[in-house]
């Protein structure tokens, strides 16, 4: 963008034949000029589009592997707590410890929200 000012001045003198005196005439005059430009290839087409749109599939490959990561470990809690329930004697440590450890896991992919919902089921 571009603004500019221009601010001149000057003298003349009308020698008509109609006017018998010399006749001096001053001015002062001001312009104004404003241009403004634009790249309307950028508009169309900027190279920083392709790295949003990597970046952005990337955060949605992600987001994909972390929700089969949750449902896999939420659906093997789900076994154990299965196990539990048909069977006369509670689970064994290494059972027991392998709950906890997905208890964790899914709360730690989920931001505590796991423990928090289990919670206000109960």
């Amino acid at each position: 963008m571009r603004l500019t000012r221009n601010i001149s001045q000057g003298e003349y003198w009308d020698l008509g034949p109609r006017q018998p005196a010399q006749d001096l005439n001053r001015y002062l005059a001001t312009r104004w000029e404003v241009r403004a430009t634009w790249d309307l290839s950028r508009l169309v087409f900027d190279r920083r589009e392709l790295t949003v749109s990597s970046r952005t599939s990337q955060l949605a490959d992600q987001r994909r592997r972390l929700v089969q990561q949750v449902i896999r470990l939420y659906y093997e809690r789900c076994s154990l707590i299965d196990m539990q329930l048909r069977s006369a004697e509670p689970l064994g440590h290494s059972q027991r410890m392998r709950m906890l450890q997905l208890t964790a896991s899914l709360d730690a992919l989920t931001g505590g929200l796991y423990s928090k919902e289990a919670a206000t089921d109960d």
